[in-house]
């Protein structure tokens, strides 16, 4: 999506690397949906990119094959596979949940929230690894989860720590999914 921040500024990297290197960046935006990336890469392919770098690791059984037989490089980005199609750089989604909750529990907290909006492979990832560091601890998870579907954004954040506040369910610690709804909720955080 180009809805969240972070991926503005993998996208000025992009450019600032292979514009410098006589490269043109094109951006296709799936929109989470792979679907819609399987018809991004059929267009990609057709326009004869020279390489693809895509954010991800999961895709249709169709734009597997169409990476994998178009003999260009393919990056695939944000997280790691057992089965790259080609290149992969990223991390664990689910041990990134895990380390920065048992961070948090650590520090001595016992009631860490999890706030999500949208939540997508990724998202879901880092809430396993969440729940997995809360249930090692010995610690319910229970009522600790706001999400709300919608887009990550400042304001979700901020609705969301808002009805956690009026449920009387305000946590000692959040782990929030992205820096948006972070801010959000820390704003909130502050206006109560």
């Amino acid at each position: 999506t180009l809805y969240n921040v972070i991926f503005a500024e993998y996208l000025l990297a992009l450019h600032e690397v292979f514009l410098g290197s006589g490269f043109q960046v094109v951006v296709v935006n799936s929109r989470y949906s792979v679907n819609e990336e399987e018809d991004a890469i059929r267009t990609l392919l057709g326009q004869r990119v020279e390489a693809i770098i895509i954010v991800g690791v999961d895709h249709t059984p169709m734009a597997r094959r169409l990476l994998q037989q178009s003999k260009v490089p393919v990056i695939e980005t944000f997280e790691l596979t057992e089965d790259p199609i080609d290149i992969n750089i990223g991390l664990s989604q689910a041990r990134a949940g895990f380390d920065a909750t048992r961070f948090l529990v650590d520090l001595g907290h016992r009631r860490v929230g999890f706030v999500v909006g949208h939540l997508d492979v990724r998202a879901a990832a880092r809430y396993s690894g969440y729940r997995q560091a809360m249930d090692e601890a010995g610690l319910s998870s229970d009522g600790l989860l706001a999400s709300n579907p919608l887009q990550s954004s400042i304001a979700l954040g901020s609705a969301i720590m808002g009805e956690l506040a009026e449920n009387g369910k305000v946590p000692e610690a959040l782990f929030c999914i992205d820096d948006n709804l972070a801010l959000g909720a820390l704003m909130k955080c502050r206006s109560l």
